[in-house]
C-alpha cells in the first residue's frame, strides 16, 4: 500500500469517528446523561416501603430516617443522579399524615414528570388535610385520592348487628358498668414526649467537641426511662448549621450522634435496636444568618420507628 494510500484511508476512519461523536454527543447536558432521581413509597402491612434510583447507600438512608420510612426494597444506586434535599424537606409533614390516613397499597411516586399520590383514605378529613399540606409546602403534587366506602351489603351487615345488640342490652334489667380499659401509649405519643424534653431540655456539647453537657446527660437519662418500657427501633441524628468545611461538620455531626447513642445504651436501651447518624448541615430547620450559623440548625434528634416484623 503506498504512502498517499495510508493517509488516505486513516484521514476516512478520523472523519468517520467524528461524525460517530458529534452525533451522539448531548449538547444539552455536555454528554452526561443522568438518571433522575426517583422513587415509590407505597404502604403494606401498615408499614412504608421504598423503592427507586439513589445516588449511593448513604443518600438513601438518608431520605430513609428523613421520612420515617420503616423498609426499603428494589433500591438501585447511580452515581449519576442527586437528591432534592428541598423536596425531601418539604414531604415531611405529607408522608407522616400518608401513613397515618392512607390505606395498604397507596403510593407517593417521584420521577422526572412531578410527584404522584395514588392513595384511598379513611376519611374526607385525610383527604382535606393532605390536600391542604400539598398546597401550603407547594409539593405541586398530583394527587388522585378517595375514601374508601365499604360495599352496601356489609353495611347492611354491620348495622343489623349492632341493632341486635342495642336490642338485648335494652332488655337486660340490670346495668353493668364498663370495663375500664387502660390505654396503652402509642409510638406517636412516646415520639411527642421525647420531642417536648428535647424542646424543653435541648442536648448539647462542650464546644467544638463531642462529649455531652453535665445538663445533656440528665436530659438523655431521663429520655432513657420513657424508652426503656417501650420497644421501638430508635434512631439519633446529628445535624449542623453550615458554617465551617462541610466535610467536618459531617464528622462532627456522626460523632455527636454516636456519643448520645452510647449514652442512651449506658442508661439501658438495648444497643441492637438503636442506631446513630449524622447529617451535617443537608436538612436544616431555621434561617441561618450571613455567616451560616444557626443554634436551632445544631441539634440531635431522636426518631422512634416500629420495630420489624420477620
Amino acid at each position: 500500500m503506498t504512502l498517499f494510500k495510508k493517509i488516505t484511508y486513516f484521514l476516512i476512519i478520523f472523519v468517520i469517528l467524528n461524525i460517530i461523536t458529534i452525533y451522539n454527543y448531548d449538547y444539552i447536558t455536555g454528554g452526561n446523561k443522568n438518571i433522575p432521581f426517583n422513587f415509590t413509597i407505597e404502604k403494606k402491612d401498615n408499614i412504608l416501603n421504598i423503592s427507586g434510583v439513589f445516588p449511593n447507600e448513604n443518600d438513601s438512608k438518608i431520605v430513609l430516617n428523613s421520612l420515617k420510612i420503616d423498609k426499603s426494597d428494589n433500591i438501585i444506586y447511580d452515581d449519576n443522579t442527586s437528591i432534592d434535599s428541598l423536596l425531601i424537606e418539604k414531604l415531611k409533614p405529607f408522608i407522616e399524615k400518608f401513613k397515618e390516613d392512607s390505606i395498604n397499597g397507596s403510593k407517593i411516586i417521584y420521577n422526572s414528570n412531578g410527584l404522584y399520590v395514588i392513595a384511598d383514605l379513611k376519611s374526607d378529613e385525610s383527604i382535606k388535610a393532605l390536600n391542604e399540606i400539598n398546597s401550603k409546602n407547594n409539593l405541586f403534587a398530583t394527587l388522585n385520592m378517595k375514601v374508601l366506602v365499604k360495599d352496601e351489603k356489609a353495611l347492611s351487615k354491620e348495622i343489623e348487628e349492632i341493632k341486635s345488640i342495642v336490642e338485648k342490652d335494652d332488655k337486660k334489667e340490670e346495668v353493668i358498668a364498663p370495663a375500664v380499659v387502660e390505654q396503652v401509649p402509642t409510638i406517636k405519643n412516646i415520639q411527642e414526649q421525647v420531642n417536648n424534653i428535647l424542646k424543653t431540655n435541648k442536648i448539647t456539647f462542650a464546644r467544638a467537641s463531642t462529649n455531652l453537657t453535665p445538663e445533656s446527660i440528665k436530659t438523655v437519662e431521663e429520655i432513657a426511662k420513657i424508652l426503656k418500657n417501650h420497644k421501638y427501633e430508635i434512631e439519633v441524628g446529628g445535624h449542623t448549621d453550615s458554617k465551617g468545611n462541610p466535610t467536618l461538620n459531617q464528622n462532627l455531626s456522626e460523632k455527636r450522634a454516636q456519643s448520645v447513642k452510647d449514652s442512651l445504651i449506658n442508661f439501658g436501651i438495648n444497643k441492637d435496636s438503636i442506631k446513630s447518624f449524622g447529617y451535617g448541615n443537608k436538612f436544616p430547620i431555621a434561617q441561618e444568618d450571613e455567616l451560616g450559623l444557626s443554634e436551632e440548625n445544631r441539634r440531635v434528634e431522636i426518631i422512634l420507628k416500629e420495630k420489624e416484623v420477620k
